[in-house]
């Protein structure tokens, strides 16, 4: 379920689109791949361009922190969904974990090995052991 807001400014040059959305989602730790229910919170800022901003020798253009305007290329609509999209894609972690002390399951190898074993191609993984952390 998710929920959130955009609010557009419109000038003669420029749109400005800011907004928030908020959204659950059901990630497994990468660590103990027990599932859980996060929240997540996005900002989305992004300024579009009605207007060409570069004519000539736009490879000579340098892009400063802030300079991102998207040019619409003579478009009259934009399109929230991929702009929300794109913000999620963004944001979300490529790797969850539960926590920042989670350990994972002892038994997790053990586990994927056990699963695997109808896959030839894990084989060479079978013959790894772990070692115990000494004192």
């Amino acid at each position: 379920r998710a929920k959130g807001f955009v609010v557009a400014k419109v000038t003669s040059d420029i749109v400005k689109i800011e907004g928030e959305i908020e959204a659950n989602a059901i990630l497994e730790c990468a660590r103990c791949l027990k599932k859980k229910d996060v929240k997540f919170c996005f900002e989305i800022s992004e300024v579009y361009c009605f207007n060409k901003l570069v004519d000539d020798y736009p490879e000579e253009l340098e892009i400063k922190d802030g300079n991102f305007i998207e040019d619409l290329e003579g478009k009259k609509e934009i399109d929230l969904t991929d702009l929300i999209y794109q913000n999620v894609t963004i944001n979300f972690p490529n790797k969850y974990v539960c926590d920042i002390n989670c350990k994972g399951e002892d038994d997790i190898f053990e586990k994927y090995i056990h699963k695997s074993s109808n896959d030839p191609r894990l084989e060479v993984f079978k013959n790894i052991r772990i070692k115990e952390k000494e004192g």
